[in-house]
């Protein structure tokens, strides 16, 4: 999986870095699957040791949004994680329920 760090309107500006990973060959077998895509959300150690993201906001570049639910979560040392896919929802990991990818492999 490829590690790509991006500028993303998101969250306040405590949010010090949101990243994604997730293939970059679209021949793997696996490129497919949404939960190959994860979004990472890092708290900024300034903005105070954790931060409620409840109903902020991950767009693409094409206007796909997905708003983070309630209980959304960021901490100084502890990312939150969004994968694409489906899943189960964590303190630290969130699921958007997704079928299909939602980030492009062009650094989104």
């Amino acid at each position: 999986m490829e590690d790509r760090s991006h500028s993303l309107v998101v969250a306040p500006p405590a949010v010090a870095e949101a990243r994604s990973t997730g293939s970059p060959d679209l021949n793997r077998p696996d490129a497919s699957d949404p939960n190959n895509e994860i979004v990472e959300l890092s708290l900024n150690p300034s903005a105070g040791s954790s931060l409620d993201l409840t109903g902020q906001t991950l767009v693409n570049e094409t206007g796909d949004a997905f708003n983070l639910p309630a209980g959304s979560m960021v901490s100084v040392g502890t990312p939150l994680r969004v994968y694409s896919g489906v899943g189960s929802n964590g303190p630290n990991e969130i699921y958007m329920g997704r079928s299909t990818p939602i980030w492009d492999n062009l650094f989104e």
